[in-house]
């Protein structure tokens, strides 16, 4: 895992660990080198307890492991593909607890949709995104070209909530808000509530997410979740 971007850890990692949990020895043995700092600490969480992970809190582990594998220890480095089988045919190598679901579902009662109504989440492709994460010292290329109008997603998150489904704006490091004022059936949650908990939660429990052009669609496809996705460009 060589990418501090959520599809870079996710899509090449999960396909994986399906397939080895299918295995006589499961995911005992089985070692993970991130070579970057996580993209979501809360799904960094999930996997420390089913493998074990060495990563930038842990790099001369994590050197002397990645030059073992140059000495004839078998290592493999997955491919970065949805079309995988594993992704339909296998289940969820983690999942959140109990605990991760009581803080999510107080967190809806919160923003008054109630832990037992339909809500769904759309995200948008951002330049501050990209632009945070190459300030934290990541090599990422933002590809500005890209990213999608976020207009056109309001105003389907409108129609959306006319239809009496609540919709919440998901993201990170956004430099740009939506006001209750202007967008009442809209929840902000990108920049007023984020954190890498809730991101899990609300992207596993959502009916559906809409997604523009983003990579926040791996979380989703982590719990087998169907994402609706727009302005892809890569084939």
């Amino acid at each position: 895992v060589a990418s501090s971007v959520i599809s870079s850890f996710l899509a090449p990692l999960e396909p994986e660990l399906r397939k080895r949990l299918r295995t006589k020895g499961g995911l005992k043995n089985t070692i993970v080198l991130n070579l970057s700092v996580d993209a979501n600490s809360h799904i960094r969480k999930m996997y420390d307890e089913v493998v074990t992970i060495y990563g930038a809190e842990s790099q001369l582990r994590r050197r002397i492991f990645w030059w073992a594998t140059k000495l004839g220890v078998r290592a493999s480095v997955p491919d970065q593909v949805l079309s995988d089988s594993s992704w339909r045919s296998n289940k969820s190598s983690v999942q959140m607890s109990q605990d991760d679901d009581e803080i999510g579902c107080a967190y809806l009662d919160s923003i008054g949709i109630g832990r037992n109504s339909d809500f769904i989440c759309y995200a948008t492709r951002t330049e501050s995104y990209y632009s945070k994460l190459i300030d934290s010292g990541v090599i990422v290329k933002p590809r500005s070209v890209r990213n999608p109008d976020e207009k056109t997603y309001i105003d389907v998150a409108l129609k959306l909530s006319n239809n009496c489904l609540s919709v919440i704006r998901m993201g990170k490091d956004l430099n740009s808000s939506i006001t209750s004022i202007d967008f009442p059936t809209i929840v902000d949650y990108a920049t007023v509530s984020q954190s890498d908990l809730l991101d899990c939660f609300l992207l596993k429990n959502a009916k559906y997410l809409i997604n523009g052009a983003t990579g926040i669609f791996w979380f989703r496809a982590l719990f087998d979740k169907p994402s609706v996705l727009s302005d892809i460009y890569d084939i």
